[in-house]
């Protein structure tokens, strides 16, 4: 018997259409279920349907059955109990003021005697590498940060055996976390199904982490369900076929670019067994040597600075440690440029003080020949979009404060632009899904005409789609002499986007090089094509430019 079943789910949100419809899935004890698709489509209101106690308010028809009996009829201890979650914001989840107090909180709650909680923790803190911050507000942690502190407490399963839950329920949980982080949580969670038989569902929009992995697959599709395949993935090797299936079916949808390089090259070249990881892909290359190479652009730098950063220093209390700690920096006008780094470098405080919300205790800033303070012209989108978003509705958003003479043209302009429906537009800024939330944010800045955008992880919630339009926009708005910076984990969507990228390590710039020989000397900031092409495709970088390098120079060698 599955442990959780839906079955005809519709739901409807007050004085709104249909959100979800008719969606019917299943999940076995022990399996890890992948639910994507575009933004809006419904992934998050079905995830907290999941879980009662923080089941959305409105007109819900059909089932959900967990466990044998109808989820309406779990009560609040079990609920809490057997179903762990972790939602999009970190910043909406810490129930604490500091990271002990954060991974105690549930386990002290179930009545779990202290000295268990204490060895549990400090076993918990070793696994997540959580040690340095133990002692540490919340209110002090980058976003990353946050989020892996939300993602230790809830995963407390595989540590704390008697408070594990029986059905674990993630959306988008690796969003803000660098690469080693979020390879860390997927472990943890794939030994939290195997060992415990945990049921895990996650909804993601980056499903290369887990393709290979899950047991199940939803796709849905403006709140209906496409498919849900069951079992299609890897085991045992006689079945890889499925794998070339699966993928071949998402080929054309919204989440095409979100399955893995390998199975996209699968796909693409007819392949009867898949290339199940970069290591085959790479044998693959070897065996048949593709002789095309991708055509790439040159980047030549505009010779006017935008933003000239002079050994600055920051930090956050007068005897702590230097966030920033003698950065030097300097971005051309007119480019785009990405910045990597660990969770807690220093990334989003570069931002801030480039937008002048901070103020460096030494060195200089200067914004297209000015101080910070005295240039106009910069907008900033923050990690977390709802501090720039404090009217009624989204409309009045990004109304406010604009006084262009066609402000109802513009809107219509970039409401095409940006994929936002007018219905979404007059939503309460709560009341929209994560990628719903980034557009209409940027929307907001955009419509201001700045001269400087700093965007603080931009592609967080959107949909390969919405990565795809949000990468057209940024390159039009560096076309027109606009300048970018944006702090990001996704190499994919910098290698499509970015002119260059910055590397920030203790403190200070440890990199600054064109997008694609930082991407192609990358051991861990790099993408998946890169790995598979080194050495073999030079400055190949993404999944498009391997696909058509492998095209044209296997054609060629044929001929």
């Amino acid at each position: 018997m599955a442990l959780l079943q839906t079955e005809n789910l519709s739901f409807a949100y007050p004085g709104g259409g249909k959100v979800l419809d008719n969606i019917g899935f299943s999940a076995e004890r022990g399996e890890l279920v992948l639910i994507c698709g575009s933004s809006g489509s419904g992934k998050t209101t079905l995830l907290r349907l999941l879980k009662p106690d923080i089941a959305p308010f409105g007109e819900r028809s059909g089932k959900i059955i967990y466990d044998g009996s109808d989820i309406s009829a779990l009560d609040n201890r079990r609920s809490v109990g057997e179903i762990g979650y972790v939602g999009q914001d970190p910043n909406a989840a810490a129930v604490t003021d500091t990271v002990l107090a954060e991974l105690a909180y549930l386990p002290e709650n179930l009545g779990l005697p202290r000295g268990t909680i204490l060895r549990r923790i400090a076993e918990l803190s070793a696994y997540f590498g959580l040690e340095h911050l133990i002692d540490r507000r919340i209110s002090e942690l980058s976003a990353g940060q946050k989020q892996l502190v939300q993602l230790a407490a809830v995963a407390r399963a595989y540590l704390v055996p008697s408070a594990s839950p029986s059905l674990l329920l993630l959306d988008e949980p690796t969003a803000q976390l660098d690469p080693r982080s979020a390879e860390v949580f997927r472990n943890i969670i794939l030994k939290i199904r195997s060992e415990l038989g945990t049921t895990v569902i996650i909804c993601e929009h980056d499903t290369r982490g887990l393709f290979g992995s899950c047991d199940r697959l939803l796709y849905l599709e403006n709140g209906r369900q496409r498919f849900f395949v069951q079992n299609p993935f890897v085991p045992p090797h006689e079945q890889c076929t499925n794998s070339v299936c699966t993928a071949a079916r998402l080929i054309g949808t919204e989440a095409e670019d979100a399955l893995p390089c390998c199975y996209r090259l699968s796909a693409a070249l007819g392949l009867d067994k898949p290339l199940k990881d970069a290591a085959a892909a790479r044998n693959y290359l070897l065996e048949n040597k593709p002789s095309a190479l991708p055509e790439t652009k040159e980047y030549q730098p505009d010779k006017e600075i935008a933003v000239s950063i002079k050994n600055i220093y920051f930090s956050y209390t007068k005897h702590g440690r230097d966030v920033l700690a003698g950065l030097t920096l300097s971005i051309p006008k007119g480019s785009i440029t990405a910045v990597f780094g660990a969770n807690g470098t220093g990334k989003s405080t570069l931002l801030k003080i480039i937008s002048g919300v901070y103020r460096p205790f030494e060195g200089s800033i200067k914004i297209f020949g000015k101080s910070v303070k005295s240039c106009c012209g910069t907008a900033m989108l923050p990690q977390d979009p709802h501090l720039i978003l404090t009217e009624k509705t989204l409309l009045k958003d990004i109304k406010r404060g604009c006084d262009l003479p066609d402000i109802e043209g513009e809107i219509a302009r970039l409401s095409e632009t940006l994929g936002l429906s007018a219905e979404t537009l007059g939503r309460y800024h709560y009341d929209c899904s994560g990628g719903e939330l980034q557009r209409a944010a940027l929307m907001k800045l955009l419509i201001k005409k700045p001269r400087l955008l700093l965007l603080d992880e931009p592609e967080k919630g959107l949909d390969c789609g919405n990565k795809r339009r949000l990468t057209g926009i940024l390159k039009r708005f560096a076309e027109g002499g606009g300048t970018v910076i944006f702090v990001t984990h996704d190499a994919e969507f910098a290698a499509e986007t970015a002119d260059s990228a910055v590397m920030m390590f203790g403190g200070i710039c440890a990199a600054h090089e064109p997008i694609n020989a930082f991407l192609s000397e990358g051991e861990l900031f790099t993408t998946e094509a890169a790995r598979i092409a080194r050495g073999i495709i030079p400055g190949c970088v993404t999944a498009e430019q391997l696909i058509d390098c492998c095209r044209r120079g296997l054609t060629a060698d044929d001929e």
